[in-house]
C-alpha cells in the first residue's frame, strides 16, 4: 500500500466555501467534489504546498488563517496522509485549470451533504467548524 503525503485547504470567501469539481478524466475519484491542495514536493513546506496549490488551481492569491492535526485516511487507493488548512481569499474570481478542475461552487457548508465530495473535504470541515459562521 502506498502511503502519500498531501495538503487539502477548506478555503473560505465571506461565509462560502470553495469546492472544485474533479475533471471527469481525473485519475482519482473523477467528477467528486474537492478543495485545493496536492502533494507536497521535495524540499517544500506544507505552507508553501498550499499556497501553491491554491495559485495553481483556482487563480487566487490567499492567506492561511488556520492549520490543523494531520490526520489519515486508509481506504482502497491507499494510505493518505493529510495536513490540513483553513484559506482565506479576499476575492471570489475562480480560474479553473480544465485538466484537473471542470467547475466550481462557493456555497455554504451547511449545504456539502448536497455534493458527492472527497473524504478530506468533510473531515476539513468538521475540523474548522468553528471558524465557520452561518
Amino acid at each position: 500500500m502506498e502511503t502519500r503525503v498531501f495538503t487539502s485547504g477548506l478555503l473560505m470567501f465571506k461565509n462560502n466555501i470553495l469546492i472544485l469539481k474533479r475533471s471527469p478524466n481525473a485519475e482519482f475519484k473523477p467528477n467528486i467534489w474537492d478543495s485545493v491542495g496536492g502533494h507536497i514536493g521535495e524540499y517544500e513546506t506544507a505552507e508553501n504546498c498550499i499556497l501553491r496549490e491554491a495559485k495553481e488551481e483556482t487563480g487566487l492569491v490567499v492567506e492561511i488563517v488556520s492549520s490543523g492535526k494531520s490526520y489519515e485516511i486508509n481506504n482502497k487507493d491507499g494510505r493518505w496522509i493529510v495536513i490540513p488548512f483553513l484559506l482565506r481569499s479576499n476575492n471570489d474570481k475562480v480560474i479553473v485549470k480544465k485538466d484537473e478542475h471542470s467547475e466550481y461552487k462557493w456555497i455554504s457548508p451547511y449545504e456539502i451533504n448536497n455534493h458527492e465530495c472527497v473524504p478530506d473535504l468533510l473531515l476539513n470541515i468538521e475540523l474548522f467548524s468553528k471558524h465557520i459562521k452561518n
